[in-house]
């Protein structure tokens, strides 16, 4: 049985598309997951505290929970793709920069939390953005039976080989070479994974529905407008009492009692 679910995903990199989103996801996320503790290390052995540590941590953390619901609706709104290539673009010239710090010296700890932070956001506005790319890879190119199942297996094997391997990477590779080395490469692996994004074939349509507002006040408004018109299309496919159309089915459905072939029947 594992051989045989071996082989299925063997196969399933053997179309173009989910090749390319597999190489894109797992070096970039390996690269996330080994930056990560990297960046511990780089505090810690830079003579930072454990309250420094926590205010990196979560200016990390803080930007995802905050902008993640409108990572998804800019999604909706330019098409993931879009949004993926323009957040792993942001990840990349982030951790170029800060790995570049770390190289130089001991960067202070404002600008470990202003970068991080950047690189959170760019994390909050690449996550919903993946999900809503996977059906897309699964369309695209050359599409077959079962290959949205795949799509979404191969990304969940990205993720678990990052969780997995990254941290122990990380600790040998910050042993070896230290933490500005990593947290450099971290920055190439979300290069790799803008030129996978860039040439895998998927449509970048965008429907008119998903350009409209952002979530707050404007987002209620649009909640309330959708429900309205789904009301009104609702009242018309039964029959309005004060329209034409539902006139029209009413007496399309009625009997017509007032003709020959109602009188016939009733005769006969």
């Amino acid at each position: 049985m594992a051989w045989n679910l071996i082989r299925r995903r063997l196969v399933a990199l053997s179309h173009r598309n989910q090749r390319l989103f597999f190489i894109g996801e797992a070096t970039s996320m390996l690269g996330s997951s080994m930056s990560s503790l990297a960046v511990t290390f780089a505090v810690l052995g830079g003579g930072g505290t454990r309250s420094d540590l926590g205010y990196v941590m979560a200016a990390r953390i803080v930007p995802m929970v905050v902008l993640l619901t409108y990572g998804g609706v800019i999604a909706d709104r330019l098409g993931p793709r879009r949004v993926m290539l323009a957040s792993d673009v942001l990840r990349c010239l982030t951790q170029a920069v800060l790995g570049g710090l770390l190289l130089l010296g001991h960067p202070p700890i404002w600008a470990f939390v202003a970068l991080v932070a950047v690189w959170g956001i760019g994390e909050a506005f690449y996550m919903p953005a993946r999900g809503a790319l996977i059906p897309r890879v699964a369309a695209g190119g050359a599409s077959y039976e079962g290959g949205l199942r795949d799509a979404n297996a191969l990304a969940g094997l990205a993720q678990s080989m990052a969780s997995v391997g990254g941290p122990a990477l990380a600790g040998l590779a910050v042993a070896v070479v230290g933490p500005g080395v990593v947290v450099a490469l971290d920055s190439g692996t979300y290069a790799v994974s803008v030129v996978a994004l860039a040439l895998l074939r998927v449509s970048d349509h965008v429907p008119r529905r998903g350009r409209r507002g952002f979530p707050g006040r404007s987002g209620v408004r649009e909640w309330a407008g959708l429900r309205e018109e789904a009301g009104t299309s609702g009242t018309g496919m039964r029959g309005d009492t004060g329209t034409n159309e539902g006139a029209a089915m009413r007496e399309g459905m009625r009997p017509e009692t007032g003709t020959g072939e109602g009188a016939g029947m009733r005769e006969g």
